[in-house]
């Protein structure tokens, strides 16, 4: 009995873990006059990001329904949908994703916390994940700042480690680099100088 119980104890210890999974950690390097204003300028518009948010496909993937934008200037959300194919089977994944950033607290100069819902898209995807959440953490330098980047998969409450997880992983797991190149293309829209990437 006692066994049984450590057991379940050290089950549950692990799902909690293990609760997300991370997809990209990632480092930039901002050259820019005016951090705080380049900043303000950021936060006070996310549309930019969803318009410039291009989903990424794995080689079983493919566009049938063309992305579209639509929703606030603040809460942008981006839909389309995909087939995903395995072998000889195929399914339509509908994308229903709201992206929100938040001001967080934190260690840096900045921090914020940019989701990505997808409680709404289709149930394929959201029994296995709720969110792309990606934290964001800037510090001042002297030539403007540097944003680091961790973006993570947010596990749904019945998630299960099968095939369809497999395959279904092997595809959102790309978008922590769409979330990357849309963030970064911001950026530039922003009027950042110059950016570099340093990788992790």
């Amino acid at each position: 009995m006692i066994k049984a119980i450590l057991f379940f104890m050290l089950f549950s210890l692990g799902s909690f873990a293990n609760s997300e999974e991370i997809i990209l950690q990632k480092k930039i390097d901002i050259q820019i006059s005016n951090l705080n204003l380049f900043l303000t300028s950021v936060e006070s518009d996310l549309r930019p990001f969803a318009e410039n948010f291009h989903i990424q496909l794995d080689s079983g993937s493919k566009v049938v329904v063309p992305q579209e934008i639509s929703g606030t200037q603040m809460q942008p959300v981006l839909k389309m949908s995909v087939k995903k194919c395995v072998f000889i089977f195929c399914q339509t994944i509908d994308l229903d994703v709201e992206f929100l950033l938040q001001k967080t607290s934190g260690s840096c100069d900045r921090n914020y916390l940019l989701s990505a819902n997808l409680s709404r898209s289709s149930q394929l995807l959201t029994q296995l994940y709720s969110s792309i959440d990606t934290q964001i953490c800037v510090h001042a330098t002297d030539t403007g700042g540097q944003m680091q980047l961790r973006s993570t998969l947010i596990r749904a409450p019945d998630f299960q480690n099968n095939l369809i997880q497999k395959n279904a992983y092997a595809l959102i797991k790309l978008q922590g680099q769409a979330i990357f190149e849309s963030l970064f293309q911001v950026l530039k829209l922003n009027g950042a100088n110059s950016k570099t990437l340093i990788e992790d």
